[in-house]
């Protein structure tokens, strides 16, 4: 997933990346990069849930984010909490509904 964008697919298909921008986001109602970020978010809660204790470069490294304070700001933003491990350990559930 690193390094997609809107324009990378418009240019598959000979369009702008204006256009592309455009038809993602009447689709799916958020923007192409909010919409990757909240998917990279998902799946980063559902490693955690399945790992604990993973390592943030790990699970950066999982979800394509090849900076790992990327996956931290994203997730604090996101889950309104940090990525620490002693939050995890023990309150997964209520941290991760």
């Amino acid at each position: 997933m690193q390094g997609y964008y809107a324009g990378r697919f418009g240019r598959k298909i000979n369009a702008s990346e204006k256009y592309c921008s455009m038809l993602f986001k009447q689709s799916v109602g958020e923007n192409f990069k909010t919409y990757l970020n909240n998917f990279r978010i998902e799946r980063a809660k559902e490693i955690l849930k399945a790992e604990p204790n993973a390592k943030i470069s790990d699970v950066a490294e999982r979800v394509d984010l090849l900076v790992p304070i990327l996956l931290s700001e994203y997730f604090s933003k996101r889950v309104h909490d940090t990525f620490s491990k002693p939050l995890r350990r023990g309150i997964i559930g209520e941290v991760f509904p």
